[in-house]
């Protein structure tokens, strides 16, 4: 895969201005399209695109917003076919598209689906090649054509510890290292653990493996004509060490070790978090160099115009725009502008005291920024690593066991046929821009509802439905949408109604909404005894309920079938028991590569131990009354949490830091598919049943084992009406139209006769009917342990974000670093009772000033334990 910085969003805030309507459509002119990734929705883009028509009368902009899949699709070298169908799909969006080195390929362009602006460009007396940083004017140059723009850029780096080299005694990285310096630091500084296991591997690539190589390469990938040039001795050499490297463990494409801890020796990446942390100040401060070689990768972000357009010259004059414009530039991803000298925008109005800010760029101190400008003279464009992908696959086959010169052989052989492929369908059939959407024109008595759904993902599907309803609905002629992120109090100010992905009630400013009881019960649709489990009594306060429920997103187990089949185990298709569950992973240990886990949390946070440890009979948090219970050091629940560690110390679960200061998701290697894998549904996952339209997908839903005690851990999806609404029965009737639409929301309905929905099953299948069925029962069973999220709800009100922390603490004390767990069980209880005392004399919490209370509480928290101070960050807190 061509390498890709993955940047961090850090949502910290939300101060929202109500987006503007789109204006009517104009009476003449021209329109064009652009498309854009959908989280782009969030940021001042009808800020730019209207100073675009101010400064060109005529024109109107019509911005597209598509799901990330559609700027990243199937990469030529996978599949070229795919490849061709994602290019020509985003070339017909819109006139103009947001691309960069994965998205614009050669593939695409010699198949047509993109314009050479090589002739505009030459004619246009305002436009110079100078103006570019030399490394993003040349990423989108090939075979004698101009196909992109450039606007930001992303530089790729090496950065390492200096105090780790110290103590090893090793010579700093710098432009001279070869690959066998790269592999003797790499061995010297990896770590191992008690069983001789790599723990930390000394070099971290992020996926980055093909920029490195071709920075120690020193030669092109690319002959004269442009075309790949993989298979030489050279390179053929550089595989076959890397393999070893790779096979070892001492060069890992990713890690599951916290990444604000910085303490892995080398990293390659991009400019985010380099220089000082204000959330963390005892951070280690990393040193950024060169990639051994001398080279360091650029990714270029610009605007291609659509081979299928009928407007060239607008839209080129728009991709030029957008390269220019600061208030387009602080949209954009990346470190820095790609012209040399950077667009000025204006400082932006300083946030409202308490309010979120959406932060999309690193901040890049004026040193770290001076360092990185002084090595863009040595960048790798995006046209030089144009054929990375095959070089991806070539070091993939060789460390699975194929001799380099083959693998070298075969990827450019590929790569030239590919290349060959797309010249053929070139003109094949026409490509035609997608029309634009035109504007709802409300009838004489129609209204227009406004709509959030923040968290929503699959954007386009909620346009779609939003649309129809309109179209059905007597008196809404239309439903804006927005995108937003924010607090309900946000939402409830700026839209008629909303959605969020979460139960925002207990924490809830009750002023800022309507109770839904008058609504509810005069739906003849609607039944308190269709809603799933007991989750009605959740949304419901002062006897009133306030939120109306849409899904139910369940923590749940991903079993990988073919490999239980071939550990001999039966498939849990009613459940596990704790004891099966045990014996299932102590089977699947005997079957996979050594340096795999059978089991792996892919969420967020303790959830998944806690409810492994309520299985064997262990409650160190007992959740079951209000305020819950802390008691780590019952003799039960102590036995319990070791039986449950003992299995991550044993390796049959993959366990990572817990209590540090940032949260990393571990993910499958690529490689090897995990065996059995934990992870919440609100992403989509529910959609995916084993016996659906997918046949392919090997993966099967059940439930967390069961055993003393069954423990789920859920998220409610919710909507609510704003108190000043002047349209809340509009709003009433959108909610029992959204909730005949469960497939929308990715998640287990939560309405019981949403559950053989057609469309739901269409993708998801029997085995997903039988999930909810299952899942609906268990929240049902007094037996049954809720185990929530820290940080959303009541909860959230009390600490438990931090006092959860402390019991994290003691976890890893016992995984990580061999200590007794029940004095780290005794210590974090202390801290838990002297946390509550403080928290206990604190003025009460006043849902009109959330952010008061919770800095109150953080207070408490870092008296007990001054350590926790550095956890602390504006985006630590209640959601509410």
């Amino acid at each position: 895969m061509h390498w890709k910085t993955h940047w961090l969003i850090l949502m910290v805030a939300v101060t929202l201005t109500a987006p503007a309507v789109l204006p009517a459509a104009a009476q003449s002119g021209t329109t064009i399209t652009l498309a854009l990734t959908d989280f782009m929705r969030n940021l001042p883009v009808d800020d730019a695109l209207a100073e675009f028509e101010a400064q060109n009368p005529g024109i109107r902009v019509q911005p597209v917003y598509l799901p990330y899949s559609s700027f990243y699709y199937t990469a030529a070298a996978e599949n070229i076919d795919e490849h061709l169908q994602g290019a020509e799909a985003l070339a017909a969006a819109a006139d103009v598209a947001l691309v960069d080195g994965e998205s614009l390929s050669p593939e695409a362009t010699r198949a047509g689906y993109f314009l050479d602006l090589t002739p505009l460009a030459s004619s246009d007396a305002a436009f110079s090649p100078a103006d570019f940083i030399p490394a993003a004017w040349e990423s989108f140059r090939w075979d004698n054509g101009l196909w992109a723009l450039p606007a930001k850029i992303e530089p790729l780096l090496l950065t390492y510890d200096p105090a780790l080299f110290d103590q090893a005694g090793l010579a700093y990285p710098d432009a001279s290292w070869t690959l066998e310096d790269v592999a003797h630091a790499a061995r010297t500084l990896t770590q191992y653990d008690g069983s001789g296991a790599v723990s930390i591997p000394g070099l971290v690539t992020n996926g980055n493996d093909t920029a490195l190589l071709r920075s120690l390469y020193r030669q092109s990938l690319n002959d004269e004509a442009g075309n790949p040039r993989l298979n030489t001795p050279e390179l053929a050499a550089l595989l076959e060490g890397w393999a070893e490297l790779v096979d070892e463990g001492v060069v890992s494409a990713f890690t599951t070790q916290n990444l604000v801890d910085n303490s892995i020796p080398m990293m390659i990446g991009g400019s985010f978090g380099l220089g000082s942390d204000p959330l963390n100040p005892d951070a280690v401060s990393r040193v950024l160099v060169a990639l051994p070689g001398g080279s360091i990768g650029v990714s270029t972000t610009g605007f291609a115009v659509s081979g299928g357009t009928a407007h060239p010259t607008e839209a080129y004059q728009l991709a030029k725009f957008l390269t220019e414009s600061a208030t387009f530039q602080s949209a954009l991803l990346g470190y820095r502008s790609a012209r040399v000298n950077p667009p000025v925008a204006s400082a932006p109005p300083a946030p409202e005291e308490g309010a979120l800010v959406l932060a999309v760029s690193a901040f890049v101190d004026p040193q770290i920024a001076a360092q990185i400008d002084a090595l863009l003279g040595q960048a790798l464009s995006d046209a030089e690593l144009r054929y990375a992908d095959y070089l991806d696959a070539a070091i993939k086959a060789v460390t699975d066991g194929t001799d380099a010169v083959t693998a070298l052989s075969d990827a450019e052989l590929i790569a030239v046929t590919n290349l060959q492929t797309a010249s053929a369908v070139r003109g094949a059939t026409p490509l035609i821009v997608a029309t634009p959407v035109p504007e709802v024109v409300l009838a004489p008595g129609e209204i227009e509802l406004t709509f959030s759904a923040g968290f929503a993902s699959q954007v386009g599907d909620w346009e779609r439905l939003l649309r129809e309803f309109a179209a059905l609905d007597p008196q809404v002629g239309a439903v804006r949408l927005t995108t937003d992120f924010g607090t309900l109090s946000d939402y409830a100010e700026q839209n008629d109604c909303f959605y969020v992905n979460y139960n925002a009630v207990p924490a809830a400013d009750l002023t800022k909404i309507l109770a839904l009881d008058p609504f509810l019960s005069a739906d003849p649709a609607f039944s308190p005894d269709d809603v799933a489990g007991n989750t009605l009594a959740l949304l419901q306060r002062d006897n009133r309920t306030w939120a109306y429920p849409f899904s139910i997103s369940p923590t749940l187990l991903n079993y990988h079938a073919d490999l239980l089949a071939q550990a001999g185990i039966a498939e849990p298709r009613t459940g596990w028991t704790i004891s099966a569950f045990a014996d299932a992973l102590r089977a699947l240990d005997a079957v996979i590569p050594a340096d795999q886990k059978p089991f792996t949390d892919r969420g967020f946070g303790d959830s998944s131990l806690l409810m492994l440890i309520a299985a064997y009979g262990g409650l160190p948090i007992d959740y079951r009354t209000t305020p819950p219970v802390f008691n780590f050091t019952d003799p039960a629940t102590v036995e319990a949490i070791r039986t449950v560690l003992d299995m991550a110390k044993d390796g049959l679960i993959a366990y990572q830091e817990l209590a540090g200061n940032g949260f990393m998701i571990m993910i499958g290697d690529g490689e090897n598919p995990d065996p059995i894998y934990a992870e919440a549904s609100g992403g989509g996952l529910m959609l995916m049943g084993g016996d659906s339209q997918m046949g392919a997908n090997p993966y099967r839903m059940t439930t967390y084992p069961t055993g003393a005690y069954s423990a789920v851990s859920y998220e409610i999806g919710t909507g609510y009406i704003s108190a000043t609404s002047q349209n809340p029965d509009a709003c009433y009737r959108l909610f029992g139209f959204l909730a005949q639409h469960p497939e929308l929301f990715g998640s287990m309905p939560a309405l019981r006769s949403q559950f053989s929905n057609p469309a739901l099953l269409a993708n998801a299948g029997q085995s997903a009917l039988d999930f909810y069925t299952r899942f609906d029962a268990l929240m049902q069973d007094p037996n049954t342990v809720i185990i929530p999220s820290p940080f959303t709800g009541e909860l959230s009100l009390m600490g438990d974000f931090i006092t959860r922390r402390w019991l994290d603490a003691a976890f890893d004390d016992y995984v990580l670093h061999d200590a007794d767990l029940l004095t780290a069980l005794t210590d974090a209880q202390a801290k838990v009772e002297a946390f509550q005392a403080c928290a206990a004399a604190l003025p009460p919490y006043d849902a009109a000033n959330p952010m008061d209370y919770q800095s109150d509480l953080q207070t408490c928290a870092s008296a007990v334990d001054p350590e926790m101070s550095s956890m602390f960050g504006p985006a630590i807190g209640v959601i509410q």
